[in-house]
Parts: structure tokens; sequence; C-alpha cells
């Protein structure tokens, strides 16, 4: 009975070995980090997408938008299925992540249907690859015995990002965004020109922001030289010595 309690450790005891083991590898911390603020700042916006196609398009655009963004989905899928991705997946996560980043600016800029369908293929095609790229890296660069304390952790810092993220994205374009952006807004005079003004320009203009964070988040995250070659190195020893420590 004792002995199946210290082979099964609480979740609680689970999550702070994982981030031990995190800690000492700072690559894998940083992957991690980055997957989490890219899943907030999409996050900020995903809900928002139906109010803002609705302000200047009908039900039906939206339904196709929609569609093509589940089209886009759907090759994604496949294709990392069938391609396995990138020799350096880590290469995988950071371009089609700067992939989306381009894409959130676009929806912020356009107002052509063509050219939104196009965007939602693109960056819902995307997804699939980012998130199978860095399922893989864990897969390959966690040792066996801590992949679940380590999982653990992972899925309780990415997963928390997106309530946090639904909860603000409401307020944050009812009460600053959209008066923002409103006819005679503060901000119209400097953003009027290329993002437009009126109902639902507030809301582009935080797509437009989104996407602009992601690329630089992006573009910090190929700097950090651990997390660019996570992968040259095969992770060694760590893999029990969290497990026991106290």
């Amino acid at each position: 009975m004792s002995s199946s309690s210290e082979e099964r450790p609480s979740l609680l005891e689970s999550i702070r070995e994982g981030g031990v083991y995190l800690r000492t590898t700072p690559g894998l911390l940083a992957l991690i980090g980055f997957l989490a603020a890219s899943n907030f700042i999409t996050g900020t916006v995903e809900v928002l997408v139906t109010p803002l196609v609705l302000s200047f398009a009908d039900v039906r655009t939206l339904g196709a938008l929609t569609t093509a963004g589940g089209l886009g989905m759907l090759a994604g899928s496949l294709v990392i299925s069938a391609w396995g991705g990138p020799k350096r997946l880590v290469h995988g996560v950071l371009g089609f992540q700067f992939t989306c980043g381009l894409a959130l600016i676009c929806v912020g800029l356009a107002m052509s249907i063509p050219v939104l369908a196009c965007v939602a293929f693109a960056f819902f095609f995307g997804l699939p690859i980012i998130n199978g790229s860095s399922q893989a890296i864990l897969q390959r660069t966690v040792p066996l015995a801590m992949r679940g304390r380590v999982f653990a952790v992972t899925s309780t810092i990415t997963g928390a990002m997106l309530p946090l993220a639904y909860t603000v994205a409401g307020p944050l374009a009812d009460h600053v965004f959209e008066p923002a952006m409103a006819t005679g807004g503060a901000l119209v005079p400097l953003l009027g020109a290329f993002l437009g003004e009126g109902p639902g320009r507030g809301i582009a203009l935080m797509f437009f922001i989104a996407g602009a964070l992601t690329l630089l988040v992006t573009l910090l995250s190929t700097l950090y030289r651990p997390l660019r070659e996570l992968e040259a190195q095969p992770q060694e020893a760590p893999s029990a010595e969290p497990a026991v420590s106290p």
C-alpha cells in the first residue's frame, strides 16, 4: 500500500517535480513559456471573431469563413500526419507561429471576404503543425520517467492561458478598443486611416496588436539560444533525479 503511494505521487507532487525538472532545462521551459504566451495572445482575440465579422458582413459570410478555417485545420492535420514536421521541430513551431502572427495582422487590416477566407485557412493550417511539433519535441526531449510530471506542468500552464484570455477579451473590446475606434474616438486620428473607424474596428485593432505581439514573441524566442538549439543534444540524466528529490 505504501509502496503503491510512493510510485504514484499526487497531482500536486507531480507538478512540483515537473517544475523542478524544467528549471534544469531552460530550453524546454522557454518552449512552454512561448506556447503559454501564444495561447494567451491568440485566445484574447479568438472569441472576438464573430462580432468582428458580423460588424461588416452577415451570418452566411461568418459560416463561410468558419468553413475556410476548418478546411485549413483539416489540411494542416493531414500534412503534419504525412510529413511528420521539419527535421528540427522547433523550427516548425516558431515558423508556423510567425505565420499565425501575420495572419492575425491581416485579419485586423482586411475587410475583403476572399482575403479573410485565405487568412482563416492559413491560420488554422498552422495550428496542427505547431501543436504536433511541440508535442513531439516534449516526447523526444523529456526522459520517459519524467514525462507525466512535465506534461502535467505543461498542461496546467498552457491550459490556464485560454480561460484568462477569454475573461479579459470582452472588457477590453467593449470598454477600451471599441470606444477608441468608434467615430470620433481617441485613436481614430492616429489609426483610422488604415484600420477604419466605427463598429468592429476596435476589435480589428485588437487583432492587429495580437498579431504584432505574436511576431515579437516569436522573434525573441528565436533569438533565445537554449530554445533554438533544444533538439541539438539529447536530454540526459535529469530523468530520474528530480523524481526522487525531496
